[in-house]
């Protein structure tokens, strides 16, 4: 705290620094979630200068590996999708093949990257903003 410690607040004042204080969480549901997920926010700087809140993301990248195009796709852990259900519903809607890896593990958690044959990008990111409702 800067400064002496006021004693009477406007109620404006008051209202500006405990929103200031508060951590940012962002809330997903939708979809097979049968309860609603709470994450905290990672931070990122802005050419601006300030720190804005980002929700948790779903990395989706095409790719060229032993000289055939695949889609990669990371994250569904963080919205509490099942890996494994989610590449079989993928492979039936694509009729193409896929396979899964684990990627890291740390603090209990496994993260998982999902990979498609052929281009799926645009795909795969519509699915997920239509059935999920994630953002863009």
């Amino acid at each position: 705290v800067e400064g002496p410690i006021p004693t009477h607040l406007s109620r404006g004042d008051l209202k500006t620094r405990f929103f200031s204080r508060l951590q940012h969480f962002f809330r997903i549901q939708g979809g097979r979630l049968k309860n609603p997920q709470i994450h905290p926010a990672k931070f990122e700087m802005q050419p601006s200068g300030k720190m804005q809140a980002k929700a948790p993301g779903v990395y989706i990248k095409t790719e060229n590996r032993r000289g055939h195009n695949v889609t990669l796709l990371r994250g569904l852990e963080l919205l509490g999708l099942n890996h494994e259900e989610f590449a079989s519903e993928m492979r039936e809607m694509f009729a193409a093949s896929s396979s899964i890896s684990l990627l890291s593990e740390s603090d209990g958690r496994k993260q998982y990257e999902i990979m498609f044959q052929g281009y799926w990008e645009k795909t795969l990111a519509s699915f997920l903003q239509e059935k999920y409702q994630l953002p863009a």
